[in-house]
């Protein structure tokens, strides 16, 4: 049985998955193995169109959710959750897809007890400049994730009460970080750059098998899928025949690694960060964001990582 909290294509193979809708390997294996899903996403499936790549092929996908806030559709997503529980096979595992979009928003129920005061009562965007104090937007944000925190410990008090969390996997991430101008460079929120505070995140896997464990090695949301499809599905391909992640249980020192979204991706180093457009261009910047000179690009590196993102393409003849 498996319960996830988000999963991704890699960036730079995001419009082309799309255009042809193809499904990850991993969802690919999931119904193989003839996996019950329930495709629960608080925001539009559409946009991002995740039912053209992610969730490709996978039948009466569900794209959208009622309710005028996040935290509206994060509240119906959840009892759709608990209420439909019942309704799996017993015989069969089952997939659960549960995206909440609180925190996007900053948002929650308006009668919702706040774990961290003083919170900003209201999130005015036109105000977020190099002198606004996001100390208050800062409490309302953590209260936003407390809120997702109290949906998610109702599905995991419903999966022990039903007596299926001993055979559950369950993985609690998100897609990306939160940045509050922490570089002084003018950011908010995401989408704005690839410093660690936009591109930072937890992660939990829950195996109970397993003793409570806390690795230190750097780890990407690629590692997600091989870790399921080597320990969970029996898959014995390496996993680079499929992935360009590795297993979570025995991660590998990174000295680099892509990260992106469909517009554009960087190379990330442990003291630099080599952006890439889609013009063809590039600049190089330290971890702070402050620009390098083109002299301290790893023309190298650029090459190699160039190079293992065509890895997947194949030529038609």
């Amino acid at each position: 049985m498996a319960f996830f909290a988000d999963v991704r294509h890699p960036a730079t193979y995001f419009d082309t998955f799309t255009g042809q809708q193809i499904a990850p390997v991993l969802t690919k294996e999931l119904a193989k193995q003839q996996f019950q899903f329930s495709i629960l996403s608080s925001s539009n499936l559409e946009n991002p169109p995740f039912n053209r790549n992610a969730f490709a092929g996978i039948p009466d996908l569900r794209l959208f959710s009622k309710g005028e806030k996040p935290s509206d559709r994060d509240e119906e997503i959840n009892n759709l959750w608990l209420s439909g529980f019942d309704r799996f096979d017993k015989k069969k595992p089952f997939f659960g897809f549960i995206f909440y979009d609180s925190a996007h928003g900053f948002d929650y129920p308006k009668n919702y007890p706040l774990a961290f005061k003083p919170s900003l009562s209201e999130v005015n965007y036109l105000a977020l400049d190099d002198d606004y104090d996001p100390s208050l937007l800062i409490n309302r944000y953590k209260n936003s994730l407390h809120y997702i925190d109290s949906l998610i410990g109702k599905v995991l008090r419903q999966l022990e009460e039903k007596g299926v969390l001993e055979n559950t996997i369950i993985v609690i991430t998100t897609d990306h970080g939160q940045e509050f101008n922490d570089n002084k460079k003018g950011y908010w929120q995401h989408g704005g750059n690839f410093s660690k505070y936009q591109i930072e995140v937890p992660m939990l896997l829950f195996d109970a098998s397993k003793a409570p464990k806390t690795y230190q090695q750097k780890t990407i949301h690629y590692d997600i899928a091989p870790t399921i499809m080597k320990n969970y599905l029996g898959v014995i391909n390496d996993s680079f025949d499929y992935s360009f992640g590795h297993d979570l249980f025995n991660p590998i020192a990174r000295s680099s690694f892509v990260c992106g979204y469909n517009q554009r991706f960087s190379i990330i180093e442990e003291q630099q960060i080599t952006n890439v457009y889609p013009s063809g261009l590039f600049d190089v910047t330290d971890k702070k964001l402050n620009l390098l000179d083109d002299s301290k690009t790893n023309f190298d590196l650029v090459s190699k990582e160039l190079k293992g993102l065509n890895r997947f393409y194949k030529v038609k003849k």
